[in-house]
């Protein structure tokens, strides 16, 4: 079976688990988009990916501090609850993002 479609399968059935488990809409959403966007950069089944390959694409993705955030917990959740493995990635989760305080002039009151 191709890579894709298997994954995708399992994506549907990680779908219809997490919205059973009573995890939000927007979470199980997120999720399963980021899976698919995985799926197709790597374009094979995820029990063939090293940890080495998942944590290399992971690094060299440039993705911005939310979406890192949500592609780790997606394919922790499915390689616990679907491939049943964990993974052994060192995962660093980005720092949260501080955003500085606009003050504002008196002038400018």
């Amino acid at each position: 079976m191709n890579g894709n479609l298997k994954n995708e399968k399992n994506i549907r059935l990680l779908k219809e688990i997490l919205l059973t488990k009573k995890y939000a809409v927007s979470t199980v959403l997120s999720y399963t988009s980021c899976l698919r966007q995985s799926s197709l950069y790597f374009n094979k089944d995820f029990a063939n990916l090293s940890n080495n390959t998942l944590q290399e694409y992971l690094i060299q993705s440039k993705f911005n501090h939310s979406k890192l955030n949500q592609m780790i917990g997606a394919l922790k959740i499915y390689y616990g609850i679907i491939l049943k493995k964990d993974i052994k990635v060192n995962f660093l989760r980005p720092r949260k993002q501080r955003k500085i305080p606009e003050i504002l002039s008196e002038k400018e009151l």
